[in-house]
């Protein structure tokens, strides 16, 4: 081994390492509380009940 190869070894050991928690920290972090969820399948369910009542104003 060479005397450069040594950062590259550290690199190639803990860039992995800290690439595992960032996404650890956002999968734990990217949680939705149910209340955030039953008022999305709320407005969902009354969608799909009357769907014409509920269109955007798109004008093309």
């Amino acid at each position: 081994m060479g005397a450069g190869s040594f950062g590259w070894e550290i690199l190639v050991v803990i860039g992995p390492l800290i690439l595992a928690f960032a996404l650890a920290w956002a999968m734990l972090h990217n949680k939705r509380s149910k209340r955030q969820n039953e008022r999305t399948e709320q407005a969902t369910r009354e969608l799909y009940k009357d769907p014409l009542d509920h269109e955007t104003t798109d004008k093309r």
